[in-house]
Parts: C-alpha cells; sequence; structure tokens
C-alpha cells in the first residue's frame, strides 16, 4: 500500500500548514525545496523522484496538496531520511540549514520568462481572482465552524464525561510511554477536488477501532483519548479535522499501532465503538429540532465553501496552461534524471 497524507488544510481560519511539524529538520538527512509557478511539473517531478525510490527498493510516504487531493506536496524516501517538497505558496517553507540539510530546486529554471511577459495582465487577473475565491470559501468554511460549534454545545451537556473519561484512560494504561513525539498527518481534506480522504490510518493500524459518530459527538472521545496520550507521553500520529483543526479525525500509537478513527462505516471494521454509549438518549430528544436545523445550515455552509473552491479550480488550471505552455518539459527532464541519480546511485 502507498502512505497517503496531507499536511496542510483548507480550514475555517484559512490556510493552515503542518510543514514545520512534517519536515522538522531533526527527522531528515537532506530536504529539497521545490520553487516555480503553477504548471512548472513540481508534482510531477515528485512523482518520478518517487518512483525511481520504489524502484531501487525504498518505501515512499506520499503527502497530498489539501487544495487538490490528487497532486503531490511532498514525497519522504523513509530510509533515506529523504523529502522533496513543494516550497511555493501557500505552504512556504523557510530553510532553516540551508545547505546543511536543506537545498532549492528551482523549476522556474525551465520557464520562457518572455511567453509570461506577454501573459502578464491575465495572469495577475486570474491569480487574483483565484485569491478572491479562496477567500469567499475560508468564510463559508469559519460559518460551518461556527455552526458546528453550536452543534457541539447543544450536544455536550447530553455527554457523560466521567464515562468517556475512564472508556478511554483503559486503552491509555496498556500502552508504553514514549518519547511525547507527535506526527501530524492528515487524511482528510476540502479543496477544489471537493471532499477528499484518505484509508491510511485503517490500512496501517495493527488494532483499528471505528468511532461510529452519533449526533457529532465522536470527537470528545477522540480528543480525551489525545489528550491522555499525550499527558503520559505516548508516541503518537494523529490526523486534525481539515475544517476544524482542534478536532482529532484520527490517531495512532507508534510503538502499538493502536488506531482510533471517526469513521462512516465504510471500512470493514471489526472493532466499533457507537458513541450512543456515552450519551442520555432521553436528552437528545429535547435537542433534536435544534439540531437537525443547524446541521442544515451547517451542510448549506459547506457546499457554499465546495461552490468557490469550484471556481477557484477553473482558475488555478488556468494558470497552469499558461505556465505549462511556457515551460521547456524536455530541458526540465533531463534535469529530473539526473537529479533522481544523484540521490539514489549514490546510496
Amino acid at each position: 500500500m502507498q502512505e497517503k497524507y496531507l499536511v496542510a488544510s483548507n480550514s475555517a481560519g484559512g490556510f493552515c500548514s503542518y510543514y514545520e511539524n512534517a519536515f522538522d529538520t531533526r527527522k531528515f538527512s537532506k530536504i529539497y525545496v521545490i520553487k516555480g509557478g503553477s504548471g512548472t511539473g513540481k508534482a510531477f517531478f515528485m512523482r518520478r523522484v518517487a518512483q525511481n525510490a520504489e524502484k531501487y527498493g525504498y518505501s515512499v510516504r506520499y503527502i497530498y496538496c489539501s487544495s487538490d487531493a490528487e497532486s503531490l506536496d511532498a514525497v519522504i524516501i523513509n530510509e533515506l531520511k529523504v523529502a522533496v517538497l513543494d516550497g511555493t505558496s501557500p505552504h512556504v517553507y523557510e530553510p532553516h540549514t540551508i545547505g546543511a540539510v536543506e537545498s532549492f530546486v528551482n523549476l522556474g529554471d525551465f520557464l520562457d520568462e518572455a511567453k509570461l511577459s506577454k501573459n502578464r495582465a491575465l495572469i495577475e487577473r486570474v491569480t487574483l481572482e483565484k485569491q478572491k475565491g479562496f477567500v469567499k470559501a475560508y468564510r463559508a468554511l469559519a460559518s460551518y465552524k461556527s455552526l458546528s460549534d453550536n452543534i457541539a454545545d447543544m450536544v455536550k451537556p447530553t455527554l457523560n464525561f466521567e464515562k468517556i473519561n475512564k472508556f478511554a484512560l483503559k486503552f491509555v494504561d496498556n500502552v508504553e510511554k514514549g518519547t511525547q513525539n507527535e506526527e501530524i498527518l492528515l487524511v482528510r481534506a476540502i479543496g477544489m477536488r471537493g471532499l477528499s480522504s484518505f484509508d491510511t490510518y485503517y490500512e496501517l493500524a495493527e488494532i483499528y477501532y471505528e468511532i461510529e459518530d452519533y449526533f457529532e459527538s465522536a470527537h470528545f472521545l477522540t480528543n480525551e483519548i489525545y489528550l491522555l496520550m499525550k499527558q503520559k507521553g505516548v508516541d503518537i500520529r494523529i490526523s486534525r479535522h481539515p475544517i476544524i483543526p482542534s478536532r482529532i479525525d484520527a490517531l495512532r500509537t507508534e510503538r502499538e499501532g493502536l488506531t482510533f478513527e471517526i469513521g462512516n462505516g465504510m471500512n470493514d471494521a471489526t472493532r466499533r465503538i457507537n458513541m450512543k454509549r456515552f450519551i442520555d438518549v432521553s436528552q437528545i430528544q429535547k435537542i433534536r429540532q435544534d439540531y437537525r436545523a443547524t446541521v442544515r445550515a451547517r451542510d448549506y455552509s459547506l457546499d457554499v465553501a465546495l461552490a468557490e473552491f469550484e471556481k477557484v479550480k477553473e482558475k488555478h488550471f488556468i494558470l497552469e496552461r499558461i505556465y505549462g505552455s511556457a515551460m521547456d518539459f524536455v530541458a526540465k527532464e533531463q534535469f529530473t534524471d539526473e537529479f533522481c541519480k544523484k540521490i539514489f546511485q549514490n546510496n
């Protein structure tokens, strides 16, 4: 299987990046930071690197783009501790030890600047329209969060938090204390291709629990497990909610492979935790009408955001075509071959 994650998200607060966590220089022997605009082939360059790595027998972690979950933001060659990542806006990566660990790869070197100059006005206009589209989408996501918070406030009084704590402690007591290491690796995103998700946590789990949501209460349990694991110092990997980063979607202990994930019943999980066990169902009747109305309003906000991302996609692909038409892809692919030789034939 391919390890697929995201390390950024389009959230209620705007673009949310976890690059500093994912590409901590202490974890790597080398980090290559790619520069270049849309359409310069950054994602294809990284995919070529990943294909070469696998050909030489190395395992690869694929990091996908939060705005386009079919495009790559980075690849990590695990055994070599080498990362190749997109360092252009919005996920700007600022090197900490340039030359010693990080090096720049500028695919803009293969652009015909004279061609681009002729399209300057169009590039500036479309770029501005794309930026405005993101702003509108983020406003809708802010509304989504606000209404989700209202839902949480409704549901919270119906929950037995003492029972949730005791239930979570049973798992935490049975895992080993580690070095307090926390990796933030997301498996859900919202962007130009709508809602996207990967099954990586499920596929890698040694012991997997799918948390069956009930009145959107599951995040109260995942957050409690997360806090208790942190207090104990367990090494963990977490996926935060893409729109509401304060919520934990999935969590895995690194030593045991014990995994919890808020599910939708799609995975063939043999262990399930139904949140109904922690709720006073009799109290649910009192909030049911307000809950349903708020969910409808909240879902409308999501639809608005998705519509704005669809418009952003149109602008994005216009820019890709403009830049792509000005690229010398033959020279770029020759450079890619030499780059791969430098990494893999010297190891």
